[in-house]
Order: C-alpha cells, then structure tokens, then sequence
C-alpha cells in the first residue's frame, strides 16, 4: 500500500479541478485535471505567483504552512480585493 503525505493528498486532490497549483514540496509534475488540461505545479514563486496565473482566468490552489499565512496576508488581501477565487 502506497503511503501519501498530506502535500501530496491535497495536490491530486485539488488538481482534480485546478490548472495551477503552488506546492512547496511537490514531487508530481504531471497532473491533468478532470477536463483534460494539464495542471501546472510550482513550487516557487508563492501565492504572488498564483494571483498572476488567476488573475488570467485559469482556477488555482495552493497549500502553504500555517507559519506562512501571516506573512501571505497582503498576498491574499489581493486575492480578496481583485474577487479572484482560489483554494487555500
């Protein structure tokens, strides 16, 4: 039986639906959501980075650390000014 991780639970999870998904410490790469397009998975760049990709229109999902959500609160400020939806 195969053992998964939590990162690695929530990126084939949420790349069900998503087209770009920021995962620190992703090792799949090579995801394709249930409409058939490949999803793109960073692992740099953080939720500035996925606020770009969304502001384009693609669904996005990202999972950081607890530690890291005070310090992604302007980032996700944005996210709230600009009504641009993600998974956090």
């Amino acid at each position: 039986m195969q053992k998964f991780d939590v990162n690695t639970l929530f990126v084939q999870a949420a790349g069900t639906f998503a087209e770009a998904l920021y995962a620190e410490n992703s090792a799949d790469s090579t995801l394709k959501n249930v409409f058939g397009r490949n999803v793109a998975v960073y692992q740099s760049g953080g939720l500035a980075r996925l606020l770009g990709v969304s502001a384009t229109g693609l669904r996005s999902a990202a999972t950081i650390l607890a530690a890291d959500v005070k310090k992604q609160l302007p980032t996700l400020a944005s996210f709230k000014r600009m009504h641009i939806p993600f998974t956090l």
